[in-house]
């Protein structure tokens, strides 16, 4: 049992941060989609829309173990924020939304505690050197991560945020 053992609590539970590869078929989405050639660098487009039932049952999890901890992860940037423009086959941040994307993590923080769900731990992105697959990816090298790092933590920290993060989230 994940949450209980012989009367202890335990238990990390990872939250992905928009899609995972364990979306059934291919509808892939991120918090911040949009259509080809839009930006929404304000993130105002920002939602939990495709959370609704999973944050119902983390809710749920909660009464069991209000101990649980919630790691939240993405398997990749808005397809906007993106050299290749889309959330499957890779492709890195662009140079220009580093601040954007840290922001982003920030905002899916924060939106979670607003529905009671205390984000511990975040990383910067699952397996960031999986390469181009058919689900979601993204590549970010150690240099790379090493900056968002930065200024993730800087962000979480201004937020009010207590938030471990694991910048290199690979196996």
């Amino acid at each position: 049992d994940l949450f209980s053992r012989d009367g202890a609590n335990f238990g990390v539970v990872r939250i992905p941060v928009g899609a995972s590869d364990y979306i059934a078929g291919d509808m892939y989405f991120t918090c911040d989609d949009l259509p080809d050639g839009e930006t929404d660098a304000s993130l105002e487009k920002f939602n939990l829309d495709n959370d609704v039932e999973l944050i119902g049952v983390l809710k749920q999890v909660l009464e069991v173990n209000p101990e649980i901890k919630f790691m939240a992860s993405p398997w990749s940037a808005p397809a906007w924020m993106k050299l290749n423009g889309a959330l499957v086959g890779g492709g890195g941040l662009k140079e220009d939304m580093y601040e954007v994307y840290a922001d982003y993590l920030v905002k899916f923080v924060s939106e979670y505690k607003k529905q009671g769900i205390n984000i511990s731990m975040l990383t910067l992105l699952n397996e960031p050197s999986v390469g181009a697959l058919s689900y979601p990816t993204m590549d970010m090298n150690a240099v790379e991560a090493a900056k968002l790092t930065e200024l993730t933590g800087k962000k979480l920290a201004a937020a009010g945020l207590s938030v471990d993060i694991v910048s290199w989230d690979f196996n």
